[in-house]
């Protein structure tokens, strides 16, 4: 007698669907039973649910890591659901049913089943997603990484918005080491959450996989601004701080590596490579300092000849021949290592002519100016002019060098040497038009914050005048002496002569709009803004400057946020950018996104040891928005402890106690 008769089928699946086979019957049993079950309706109803109870068993064996059980239950799946569809013809079968049986092949390990019954779910519905995502792991786990990428590709028109076929592409081309590619995936899941539109928890893993991905592409502040947005959200993990770190080091910013380092080391001391890469930012800062720490380094073995720590160590030992072979295969791949330039200086000093030594010199100082390390930057110059002056021949370009060393001492705050030095240029220099130059420079640093000495500025710009009346830097010279003597009438007659000289000069016309702001002219601001900035469409500072008046006006929003995003894309590492990204949000009423980017300017600026009072009054604002007074009343305190202005700190003040009176009429 069949097992059927015996047993009420309606009863067979209920005890099917809530107990183990073997409480009821054997697999053999039920597997002969199936095979000579008759098709019918209801057999074929019956049949589908025993595949899909199957299959959900096996799932449930598999969460409790019972691997012998799911491959079993998976099995009888595919008997259950190849007697349906033997039971079946093709019209009564969904795609979904045909994408449950693939799910079974590929666990079994049948992928050529597996890959056979996802093309006739995609037959059935070829816009099937799930359909789409197995055929992509199915190829992915036979390692066909080419194959699954270029499958998803394929189908990617037909959803360009959606969160997990961005982001499985974007790993994807990762893996294959289609850097570009990965970043511009990533890039735009990330823009797609930020719209509100992706799905969030894919954020977090953008910003690590694009801090990563910029960082193998060189692009170092990309990769900075991501990691950073990635450690809001992430703050334990100490690799990417470590990564920052060393961000940090090749951009040349050695405080806010140094500060980032001796944080990780405080945790875990024992971390190597945050040891190696402080005893580099020591041999920097002083090789006084470095040599006990690289020796006992050198001391406990972890130096290794392979590491540039090891050529430093030898550097300051004065063994030259290993650190001038080391140095001669590494720099060339690490042109901007100022600690390996440092020492290869040394190594020229000692082995090679003074030529090479000043030529070095000269070429590091101006390295460390772009990196903004300007104590180097000077030291350097400070000796080479020492060099010059001690051997004629190597004094050609001696102006050139106290010019340097001027500018050096201007970005150092400290302006009376920066003009000893700049006249000191201008009274050896014999050609004209350096001469100009210098005098440029000079009459420059007379209008500086600390000296302000307006009419030797401006004596300056008419001599220079009166050599050439149509220079326009004479006249930009001039104009930002009457700008500080708030003659701004004056200020915009001068510059509009140089503008007149020089039409499609962006400096210029960016300082005649702030004229335009002192007088109060706002559309001529505005005019002379979208002038510069069509003149150089990828000029953060412009981009910037309009964004932010924007917001600070409540006008044209949409307008003001693609400009200061493409400010921030073109400057990623600037904090001040990421502080009006943050503002133009808030003005647009997206408080999470402003609160995310105004908290990304305020670490930004942290790392490299600035507090900006601007920042944290604007993240006060933030928080009394989402009606946190608590958290906006400490900022707004912080704001007003940093502030120097006067009229903002009154400013500030009247919002703390506005929130206080707040609170107390609650």
């Amino acid at each position: 007698m069949s097992f059927f008769k015996k047993f009420p089928l309606y009863l067979f699946l209920v005890s099917y669907l809530f107990l183990p086979f073997d409480h009821i019957f054997s697999d053999s049993e039920v597997v002969k039973e199936v095979n000579t079950l008759n098709c019918s309706t209801k057999s074929n109803e019956f049949l589908l649910s025993l595949a899909l109870s199957a299959q959900s068993k096996a799932n449930q064996a598999n969460f409790y890591n019972s691997k012998e059980d799911s491959q079993k239950y998976h099995k009888d799946a595919i008997r259950f659901f190849e007697k349906y569809i033997e039971c079946t013809d093709s019209s009564q079968r969904n795609a979904i049913t045909h994408l449950n049986l693939a799910n079974s092949y590929i666990e079994v390990a049948d992928y050529k089943s597996a890959e056979l019954q996802a093309s006739e779910a995609l037959k059935k519905n070829p816009t099937y997603r799930d359909a789409i995502f197995f055929q992509a792991r199915l190829l992915t786990r036979q390692g066909k990484l080419d194959a699954a990428a270029n499958q998803l590709e394929s189908k990617i028109s037909y959803f360009p918005e959606d969160s997990d076929f961005l982001f499985l592409l974007g790993s994807l081309n990762r893996e294959l080491n289609r850097n570009n590619k990965a970043i511009l995936y990533f890039t735009s899941l990330l823009d797609s959450i930020d719209k509100r539109e992706g799905n969030g928890k894919y954020k977090v893993h953008c910003l690590k996989n694009l801090g990563d991905l910029y960082f193998l592409n060189k692009e170092l502040k990309k990769s900075l601004l991501n990691y950073q947005a990635y450690l809001l959200l992430n703050p334990r993990d100490t690799d990417a701080k470590f990564q920052v770190a060393q961000i940090f080091n090749l951009l040349g910013d050695f405080g806010a590596s140094k500060r980032i380092l001796q944080e990780i080391h405080q945790k875990n001391p024992s971390n190597l490579e945050v040891e190696l890469l402080l005893a580099e930012m020591n041999f920097v800062e002083s090789k006084a300092t470095a040599f006990p720490y690289l020796s006992q380094l050198n001391k406990e073995n972890k130096l290794s000849k392979d590491h540039l720590t090891f050529a430093l160590h030898e550097v300051l030992l004065r063994h030259w021949k290993f650190s001038d072979g080391f140095l001669r295969e590494f720099l060339p791949n690490h042109t901007n290592r100022i600690a390996a330039r440092l020492a290869w200086l040394d190594v020229l000093e000692a082995k090679y002519t003074k030529e090479d030594y000043a030529a070095e010199l000269k070429t590091v100082a101006e390295l460390s100016y772009t990196m903004k390390q300007f104590h180097i930057s000077a030291n350097l110059m400070s000796d080479r002019i020492h060099l010059q002056e001690k051997e004629p021949t190597l004094a050609e370009d001696l102006p050139y060098s106290y010019w340097f060393l001027a500018n050096c001492m201007e970005e150092l705050k400290s302006p009376n040497r920066a003009i000893l030095y700049s006249k000191k240029a201008i009274a050896l220099s014999k050609d004209t038009e350096e001469k100009s130059k210098f005098n440029l420079h000079l009459g420059h640093l007379l209008l500086s914050e600390k000296i302000k000495r307006l009419d030797e500025a401006k004596a300056i710009a008419n001599s220079l005048l009166n050599e050439n009346p149509k220079n326009p830097s004479a006249y930009y010279l001039e104009s930002y002496a009457f700008f500080l003597e708030e003659d701004y009438k004056s200020s915009l007659d001068s510059i509009n002569k140089a503008i007149e000289i020089d039409p499609e000069n962006i400096g210029t016309i960016f300082q005649r709009a702030l004229v335009y702001e002192k007088l109060q002219n706002f559309p001529g601001q505005e005019k002379d803004l979208k002038l510069a900035i069509q003149l150089n469409p990828e000029n953060p500072v412009t981009l910037n400057y309009l964004g932010f008046l924007y917001a600070e006006r409540g006008e044209n929003k949409e307008e003001a946020l693609n400009m200061i995003l493409k400010a921030v894309e073109l400057e990623p590492d600037n904090g001040a950018y990421q502080d009006s990204l943050g503002w133009i949000y808030f003005k647009m009423g997206r408080l999470d996104e402003a609160l995310f980017h105004l908290s990304l300017a305020k670490q930004m600026l942290t790392d490299q040891g600035i507090n900006d009072p601007t920042v944290f009054d604007h993240i006060g604002d933030v928080y009394n928005a989402k009606e946190d007074l608590v958290n906006a009343k400490d900022y707004w305190k912080k704001a007003k402890q940093l502030s120097k202005n006067k009229d903002e700190i009154q400013r500030i003040d009247s919002k703390i106690q506005n929130t206080k009176r707040g609170e107390g009429n609650k």
